[in-house]
Formats: structure tokens, sequence, C-alpha cells
């Protein structure tokens, strides 16, 4: 199994492949990853755009694709692959906002041949930040779940989470999308309601969980669901989660290619 960065991702499959070594990930399966939404339907609305159809973006297709209502929010963008995801306000897309056109002729580049354009949608938090989750699955089967950018701290997943990550594995045990992948999701409010649903799949080869550098879900080293071995005595350095209620940040990290606009 293949463990890189997504800079250096296809340069090592190519790589290997060439060695005629056999992968856990394939360069077939990062492709297929990468355009998971080929094979799975979200919950929520997505619509697959072309560069040229997001700079170029109009009401018509903003209103026909997810409703009126959504000209008075926010739309929610990002490349197929592992790249950057930005908050855009839609009359601002619309009427072509200096610094949206800006920032987006920055960052589509065009070797990123497909966007994901959907409504923003809030995801719901506790105490411990965004109710959103990484499940690392490994040949079908879910090995590993963290949560949304804790730091090696001992924690527990929401089961809606949990079971929503184990239908979408189910679901796809049948179909040609491969076997292992990372899977990121989260618990959103939608029209009042709170829906666990797919944020997006990655190749597994260059993800790592939110919680800890080990892919691997060791539960039976301590008491509680999804910490890696390197971390499993975090108890011993953190008071938590007294610590992590009177001192949040010092378990956040910083998303550098999230952006709001």
């Amino acid at each position: 199994m293949l463990r890189t960065t997504y800079d250096f991702l296809e340069r090592d499959v190519e790589t290997l492949e060439k060695a005629n070594i056999k992968l856990l990930e394939s360069s077939s399966d990062i492709r297929k990853t990468e355009r998971w939404y080929k094979t799975y339907q979200t919950k929520r609305p997505i619509a697959i755009a072309s560069r040229q159809l997001l700079l170029n973006v109009d009401k018509d297709f903003i209103s026909e694709t997810f409703g009126d209502d959504i000209l008075c929010s926010s739309l929610f963008v990002k490349p197929c692959c592992k790249c950057f995801n930005a908050k855009i306000p839609t009359q601002k897309l619309l009427n072509r906002d200096e610094e949206v056109m800006n920032f987006l002729f920055e960052k589509c580049k065009d070797k990123y041949d497909e966007y994901l354009i959907s409504p923003y949608y809030t995801i719901k938090s506790d105490y411990m930040g965004k109710k959103e989750a990484r499940f690392i699955i490994i040949n079908g089967c879910v090995v590993n779940a963290s949560r949304y950018f804790i730091y090696p701290v001992e924690h527990t997943v929401p089961n809606s989470l949990r079971k929503e990550a184990e239908r979408i594995c189910a679901y796809l045990a049948d179909s040609s999308f491969p076997k292992s992948y990372a899977l990121d999701i989260a618990l959103f409010c939608i029209n009042g309601e709170d829906v666990a649903d797919a944020v997006e799949f990655n190749p597994v080869s260059c993800s790592m969980c939110y919680a800890n550098n080990s892919i691997f879900d060791v539960g039976n080293v301590c008491s509680f669901n999804s910490i890696g071995a390197e971390y499993s005595h975090a108890k011993t350095i953190f008071n938590y989660p007294h610590d992590l209620q009177l001192n949040p940040t010092k378990y956040l990290a910083a998303d550098n290619n999230s952006f709001q606009l």
C-alpha cells in the first residue's frame, strides 16, 4: 500500500506500476475515486461543470439546477481533484464580482476539467467542532473513523455518520467503484433537518486521518473509538475533554485550501 502526498501521487503510482508492483490502489482506481460523483449520488444536489461553464455560469443554469432559493444564498465550489474548495455567494458569482472572478481565474487551472457546484449547507457542530468525519475504507470495509480537525485526542465519531459510511460502502460493494478509498461524511442542516451525507471521496494513498497519522483503527488499545496506536496514550497528555472545552483552539488545524468569498 502506497502512502504519499497528493502532489506526488501520480508520479509515485506510475513509478511503482512500471516496476510491476501491485498496489492496493491503482492509477485507474484513483481516477475513479476522484470522479466519485459519476458513480454515487449524494443526498444534496450537485452539478458538474466545466471550467468555461463555471466562469460563465448564469441565473438560468443555477435556478434550473438548484431552485430559485439558492439565488439568495451561497454555492459550494471545488474541482474534481483534491485542490481547493470555496463558499461563494450566488449573487457575487452571477454578477461577476471582481474578487470572485480573480479568485476563480487564479485557482481554476486548465488541468482541472470538471468542477462540482452545490448549494452551501451548514454542517452541524457540537463542543468538539464540526460534525464531520473521515472514514478509511480498505477492501470495502470501514477500518478507521476520525472527527474533522481534531488533533491527537481521544474522541468518538457520531453513530449517524458511521452508519452512513457503512451504508455507502454496502451500496458501492457490487459496483465497479474502487474498494479502498477515504470517505468524508458530515451532518448537514438541510431545510431544517439533520442529514448525514457524503462530502467527498479521496484516494486513500494520500489521505490521512483527521485525528492521527494512522489509517488503521486500533480500538482495542484504549476504550475510545478511532485512535491510532501512536496516540493511544493521548489521555496522559491532555486533560480531555475538560481541556478541550476550555481551550478548543489547541486542538484545531488550519485548512489552507478552504476559502470564503
